[in-house]
């Protein structure tokens, strides 16, 4: 039952929607491939959707479907089901990446014990609110958004499952060091980050998303801390699953066996296909 509640994005009281953190779309093409929703903090309970939170009225909800069916149509399509590792896009991409990681900052910022960036946390937030609402209006502060396209790489012997979080996951944060703080969104080979500090960011190559468009080709860089931030998701998603008790781990057993041949063409069977040869090498 819907609840009348101040929107978190256009702050008028209506009848909230529970909007996914992630699009539902992400969540429809997992399961398409024969992928099972689990969360690595409950890795033993079996998920039917992505998580979604009371967040927007139906015209803020509509506001951000209508980018996420550009982006699902043309780019998301392009990478995932025709294997271009270059597209060109206009200004809904970024507009579309800003949305979500938008969402992942509201609700990790209602749950969050660390405050030590939460000032500028907070003028991200509403910063991001206003562009949502007013796209001509740009961004001045927090507009550093980036993007990384993963693929396959060789998995370590503490990541077995690399290929897969890095290939098929979903994951969003707000990630603190001592210095620094980002907001990070990824699913399946679309990687955002969103710098809340200021970043020397002069190593990092083809990964910036302009405002008005632009096209991602060529071969892309960041530094080494970010690709460490991500082999450690994935480290802390493959730790997790060895908490997955007997049944479960046979009930996916089971499922991959049932649906080998959907598995086998599709994202999800790239990244196993890649963890087994690295793992089997050693």
């Amino acid at each position: 039952m819907k609840n009348k509640k101040l929107c978190y994005l256009c702050e008028q009281e209506s009848d909230l929607v529970k909007s996914h953190l992630i699009p539902k779309f992400v969540f429809k093409k997992m399961i398409s491939e024969g992928g099972l929703l689990r969360s690595a903090t409950t890795p033993n309970f079996r998920m039917q959707d992505g998580l979604k939170k009371e967040l927007l009225c139906d015209n803020c909800e509509l506001l951000f479907s209508q980018r996420e069916r550009v982006f699902s149509e043309t780019i998301f399509k392009q990478v995932l089901d025709q294997g271009k590792g270059s597209f060109v896009y206009d200004s809904n991409f970024y507009y579309f990446a800003v949305s979500i990681l938008w969402r992942v900052l509201v609700h990790h910022l209602d749950n969050r014990s660390n405050k030590k960036f939460d000032e500028l946390l907070n003028g991200a937030n509403q910063e991001w609110k206003k562009y949502l609402l007013n796209p001509e209006d740009g961004l001045a502060d927090f507009g550093e958004i980036h993007l990384l396209i993963s693929d396959v790489v060789e998995s370590s012997e503490d990541v077995p499952q690399l290929n897969r979080y890095l290939i098929h996951a979903s994951d969003g944060t707000i990630v603190s060091g001592s210095e620094d703080c980002l907001v990070y969104v990824k699913f399946f080979q679309f990687l955002l980050f969103a710098w809340i500090t200021p970043r020397d960011i002069s190593v990092w190559e083809n990964t910036k998303i302009e405002l008005g468009g632009g096209e991602f080709c060529g071969e892309q860089k960041v530094e080494q801390c970010i690709s460490d931030f991500v082999i450690s998701r994935a480290r802390q998603v493959s730790e997790s699953f060895k908490n997955l008790n007997e049944k479960q781990q046979s009930k996916i057993d089971d499922f991959i066996e049932m649906n080998s041949n959907r598995i086998v063409n599709s994202n999800l069977g790239k990244a196993i296909s890649a963890d087994f040869s690295t793992n089997k090498k050693r």
